[in-house]
């Protein structure tokens, strides 16, 4: 195929994809489905201008929309941008596989001491906590202080409390720092995740999306920028 060819072919399947995914009018225009779908899709938001740019591009390619007739050739590198483009669309990258990190968990009877030993270890701000083969919730950083501030609050020794209260003691509260997922989660929708909810910190992939099913992977707010590398490289 030449590369006029090349770039007309994937320019249409992102515009029927965005069209299908998004919803939007067969009467818009190529411009306006990528606008509304950069309010819902990661990947569109990242290469919209370009998207935007290829509208334009398109319609110095092609004579008119009735014969389609070619009458330029784009560059290489754009019509490998497009394709790339393309590719993260239609066949997204999975989460697990690329992204993701395997589990570190803990116990739920895990004393907050030996826990603290763990993140401290690892440089881990979140820890997943299972209780009787489920996810019960995730321990981290910020709720650990709070439970030992309430402890010294309450007249309760610190080196006792630590060696005495349990990783699931503590898991009451907001749940709104960690998300659970399927397994076969894109990239993309973690990414959509992370962007609807700043306070999101880690992202758990299971199969089905299960608390009580094996954790394939995690990600988190850490993770962000390895993200982005691979949807630049995929």
């Amino acid at each position: 195929m030449t590369r006029a060819a090349r770039f007309i072919s994937a320019y249409n399947r992102i515009d029927r994809k965005l069209r299908t995914l998004f919803r939007v009018r067969n009467t818009s225009s190529f411009s306006d489905a990528v606008r509304r779908a950069a309010t819902q899709s990661a990947v569109v938001r990242k290469y919209e201008d370009d998207l935007l740019d290829y509208a334009r591009l398109r319609n110095a390619i092609v004579h008119n929309s009735d014969t389609d007739m070619i009458i330029a050739e784009p560059h290489e590198s754009v019509v490998k941008k497009i394709e790339h483009i393309e590719q993260l669309l239609l066949r997204p990258p999975h989460a697990v596989g690329t992204v993701a990190k395997p589990a570190v968990t803990v116990g739920g009877e895990t004393k907050l001491r030996q826990v603290i030993r763990i993140m401290t270890e690892g440089d881990y701000s979140n820890l997943p906590v299972i209780t009787g083969g489920e996810i019960a919730g995730v321990i981290n950083n910020k709720r650990i202080v709070e439970s030992i501030a309430a402890a010294l609050a309450d007249g309760k020794d610190a080196d006792g409390y630590l060696s005495g209260a349990s990783a699931d003691s503590i898991l009451k509260g907001s749940t709104r720092h960690y998300r659970i997922m399927l397994d076969t989660a894109t990239v993309e929708e973690v990414l959509n995740e992370f962007t609807a909810d700043r306070k999101l910190q880690i992202i758990l992939f299971t199969p089905g999306g299960a608390y009580d099913a094996p954790i394939r992977g995690v990600v988190t707010t850490g993770d962000l920028i390895d993200v982005n590398r691979i949807m630049d490289d995929y």
